[in-house]
């Protein structure tokens, strides 16, 4: 059997890498379409909101592995009762019951998206004060002694849910404004209580490091008119909304992919003692339980 030559092996990896990007830009163009389709048919903001983000769970249900469930306009809670804002998209662990409809215990959750269909500086507001709800809650589990040893011996680490910003397009393209826009709602990421991956189709990445923001943009010249502009100070680039699509989904996985969900967790922290506790009756036969569960007659 004759092998492969060398020139036919480097068309496979190139047809191969073409195919990767072929897959991305489809889901862009998919998720694009669904955008300017509820823009033109669905007068009600509300509504269109709610299709915006059922859009994009759909785009990552289908992303994630299948240990993930996804779920559209739910809330956090803690096990002192303390509940988060509305959540957009909640990323939660499939490994656990449902124990609520449309409520997670946050000890569950991988990570939060509020999605934007506009973003401009009110709505970058609303985003910023559902992540601060969001890291106020208690994602610690309870311990019994048995885990407070094992955190001990073991190292045992709680770390709280990724947020998550989503915006399909934004009132301005002018970086500078942009940053204004952030550093007006929280000028120190840390203010925000824990970490915040926003992504902003027409514009990039913004993340937080430490003290500060970070913005990448994933530039890219294109022929088909999918390229938007974006002003910095002293010119402009080209962002490719598609690239700035797929860099958002890997780096979403590649955080969700680090979180540990804390292997303490037990609904019972969430129930008072009283629905906790239950009676034990020992019997060896029929007889033994009258007077006891049956009332003697």
């Amino acid at each position: 059997m004759s092998q492969p030559s060398e020139e036919s092996k480097k068309d496979d990896v190139f047809i191969g890498v073409e195919h990767v990007q072929d897959y991305f830009v489809s889901v862009y163009e998919k998720l694009q379409s669904d955008y300017l389709f509820h823009k033109k048919a669905i007068k009600h903001s509300g509504t269109r909101g709610t299709e915006n983000e059922k859009a994009l769970a759909g785009v990552i249900r289908e992303f994630l592995p299948a240990k993930f469930g996804v779920d559209t306009d739910s809330m956090l809670v803690d096990r002192h009762g303390k509940m988060s804002r509305q959540v957009d998209i909640v990323i939660y662990s499939k490994e656990y019951p449902k124990y609520f409809h449309k409520i997670f215990p946050i000890e569950t959750v991988y990570a939060t998206i509020e999605v934007k269909t506009t973003l401009n500086k009110a709505t970058l507001g609303e985003a910023i004060e559902n992540a601060k709800s969001i890291h106020a809650l208690d994602y610690i589990p309870e311990l019994t002694y048995y885990w407070q040893n094992q955190v001990k011996e073991k190292g045992i680490k709680s770390t709280p849910p990724e947020c998550c910003l989503f915006a399909y397009a934004s009132k301005t393209n002018n970086l500078a404004t942009m940053c204004d826009w952030f550093n007006e709602h929280a000028k120190d990421p840390r203010d925000i209580g824990g970490s915040l991956l926003s992504c902003l189709l027409d514009f990039g990445l913004f993340f937080d490091r430490g003290d500060s923001y970070v913005y990448h943009s994933q530039t890219g010249q294109l022929e088909d008119g999918r390229s938007v502009v974006v002003k910095y100070p002293g010119g402009i680039e080209l962002v490719d909304p598609a690239k700035v699509l797929t860099f958002f989904l890997e780096k979403l996985w590649v955080r969700l992919h680090g979180h540990r969900i804390h292997p303490a967790f037990d609904i019972r922290s969430y129930m008072p003692y009283n629905f906790q506790t239950f009676a034990e009756f020992y019997f060896s036969d029929v007889e033994d339980l009258k007077g006891v569960l049956i009332p003697d007659k």
